[in-house]
């Protein structure tokens, strides 16, 4: 699990949150919502291709373990 961990801080260096919020400025996007951004909603797609987690079901059960929020 470290392993995964160590890849979540190495993608926030590489991409930062500054980074995200210039892209979605220049598409002219709004994030919205709550409990899920856009930056939570690319860490949690790496997550599942990288590990090629069974479904997005089973992704929400194994997130936390991984360093990731909780989501429903």
């Amino acid at each position: 699990m470290k392993k995964s961990i160590t890849l979540l801080h190495v993608l926030e260096h590489l991409v930062t949150e500054e980074d995200i919020q210039e892209i979605l400025q220049v598409h002219g996007y709004k994030d919205t919502a709550r409990k899920l951004s856009v930056s939570l909603l690319l860490r949690f797609l790496i997550m599942v291709a990288t590990h090629e987690w069974k479904s997005f079901r089973h992704a929400t059960d194994v997130a936390t373990a991984y360093g990731l929020p909780s989501v429903h």
